[in-house]
C-alpha cells in the first residue's frame, strides 16, 4: 500500500495566476509543487497578500496563508516562505527540502541581472520563448558598459528565442550583436544560420562572401545542414509524409491533402503554445 498524505487544503474553483513562473495553479499542494520544480525564479514577490487571500477563501487553507503573512514580516523572508509552504506539503521529502532551500540561498546572494538571466533562461528552455525574449530586453537595459560576457550570453539566448519563433532576420541581427559584445566564433555561427534560413541565395553568398571570417564558419554550417537532410530523409515522419504524397498520388489529391492541412494544424497549435 502507498503512502497516504494530509490534503493541505481544497481544490479552488478559481486558480491563482503564479506571474513569475507563468502558471496557473488550483490547490496548495500545486503551489508546493511549484516551488521545488522552479525554485530559480522565486522571490519575495510570489507570497503576496493576493496568494494568501486565495489560498484563505479559495484552498480553505486559513493556516498556510497566516503562515505565509507572518513570514514575510521577518528577515530573509523569502527562505522562511518557502520553508513554510515545504513544511506543510507532507508529500516532500527532508532531503528534496533542503536541496530547494539551499537554491533560495543561492539564489538570493546572486546579483539582480544574473538572477533576472535566469528566469529568462529557464523560460527558454520551457519553451516560452515570448517571455524569455521579454525578459532579456530588460536585461539588457541594466547591463553596464563593461560586461560583454553578460551581454553577449543574454543576445545570443534571445537570438535564439526568435529563431524558435521563425523571426530569423531579428534571430540574426541578435547574434551579430552578440558576437560583437565578446568576440565568441558561436554566435557568428548562429549569425550565419539564420541568414541562411531567410534570405535568398544569392542574397546569402554576396553577405557571407563580405563579412571577414565567414569562410570557415559556412563550412561546417554546410557540413552540418547536409547531415540534417540527411538525418531527416531517413526520419519516419519524412516517410510517412512521403508515403502519404505517394498514395495521394495513386487515389486522388483530396485525402493526401487533408492530412497535410491535419498536420498543418498540430504545427500552428504547437506556435501558438510558444508565443502565449
Amino acid at each position: 500500500m502507498g503512502n497516504v498524505y494530509c490534503c493541505m487544503g481544497r481544490k479552488a474553483n478559481k486558480p491563482f495566476y503564479l506571474e513569475k513562473i507563468c502558471i496557473r495553479i488550483y490547490s496548495a499542494e500545486e503551489l508546493a509543487y511549484c516551488i521545488c520544480e522552479n525554485p530559480e525564479l522565486l522571490d519575495e514577490d510570489v507570497f503576496s497578500k493576493e496568494l494568501c487571500t486565495w489560498l484563505t477563501e479559495e484552498c480553505s487553507a486559513r493556516d498556510l496563508a497566516d503562515k505565509i503573512a507572518k513570514a514575510t514580516e521577518g528577515r530573509n523572508c523569502l527562505e522562511a516562505c518557502v520553508r513554510t509552504v515545504l513544511d506543510d506539503a507532507s508529500f516532500i521529502g527532508a532531503a528534496e527540502r533542503n536541496q530547494i532551500i539551499d537554491i533560495i540561498k543561492v539564489g538570493d546572494s546572486s546579483d539582480s541581472l544574473r538572477k533576472r538571466k535566469s528566469h529568462a533562461d529557464y523560460f527558454l528552455k520551457r519553451e516560452r520563448y515570448t517571455h524569455a525574449i521579454t525578459e532579456y530586453e530588460k536585461i539588457l537595459d541594466g547591463i553596464a558598459p563593461d560586461e560583454n560576457y553578460l551581454r553577449g550570453e543574454v543576445y545570443h539566448n534571445m537570438g535564439i528565442a526568435k529563431a524558435r519563433l521563425f523571426l530569423f532576420s531579428q534571430a540574426a541581427d541578435d547574434f551579430k550583436k552578440a558576437f560583437e559584445a565578446d568576440g565568441s566564433s558561436r554566435h557568428f555561427y548562429m549569425y550565419a544560420a539564420a541568414l541562411r534560413m531567410f534570405l535568398p541565395e544569392r542574397e546569402y553568398v554576396r553577405i557571407i562572401s563580405e563579412e571577414e571570417g565567414m569562410g570557415d564558419v559556412v563550412l561546417e554550417l554546410e557540413e552540418k545542414m547536409g547531415k540534417t537532410v540527411d538525418a531527416w530523409h531517413d526520419d519516419e515522419q519524412f516517410k510517412d509524409f512521403a508515403e502519404k504524397k505517394a498514395e495521394g498520388a495513386l487515389e486522388g489529391v483530396t485525402k493526401y491533402y487533408g492530412w497535410v492541412d491535419g498536420k498543418l494544424s498540430e504545427l500552428k497549435d504547437d506556435y501558438h503554445r510558444f508565443v502565449l
